[in-house]
């Protein structure tokens, strides 16, 4: 019974050392292969940006009449590569926007011109227009500027 129980331990004591033996030997294969895919997904140094100077804009209470209200939102490129605006939609037809459809260099910025049209909207105590900006920037690829407010007459 005690040889019995030394011999498992024996077995379970050699099994624990060729399961380490493996693990240490293995371990330096999995950290350079994850070293590797994190010097692949480290695409920062040569990938566009985006960054949106406002991402939510609060116009309060607007009159429903026929006068369009005009916003501004900057859009800049901290990356290293040029930012490319391939398309800007907004949630609502009463929104529109203006953008650049040339590329952004790195370091430089744009102007997004909003338009707010209030004539067609219909009364609200609170509403949510949003604006999609879709860009080649890997890590944002699809960003958002929230548009609220009330409409009152």
């Amino acid at each position: 019974n005690m040889k019995m129980k030394y011999a498992k331990q024996r077995v379970f004591s050699l099994l624990l050392s060729i399961l380490a033996i493996l693990c240490w030997t293995a371990c330096p294969i999995f950290a350079e292969g994850y070293s590797v895919a994190l010097a692949y997904d480290s695409s920062d140094s040569v990938s566009a940006r985006v960054v949106i100077d406002k991402k939510e804009i609060d116009v309060g209470a607007v009159r429903k009449d026929s006068l369009d209200r005009r916003y501004t939102v900057m859009l800049r490129n901290s990356g290293y590569a040029p930012l490319n605006i391939k398309d800007v939609s907004t949630s609502c037809f009463c929104t529109l926007v203006d953008y650049p459809k040339e590329k952004i260099l790195p370091g430089d910025s744009v102007a997004l011109d909003i338009i707010l049209q209030t004539k067609d909207m219909s009364y609200a105590q609170i509403f949510i227009r949003e604006i999609y900006v879709e860009t080649n920037d890997p890590h944002t690829p699809c960003d958002t500027i929230v548009i609220k407010g009330s409409v009152v007459r």
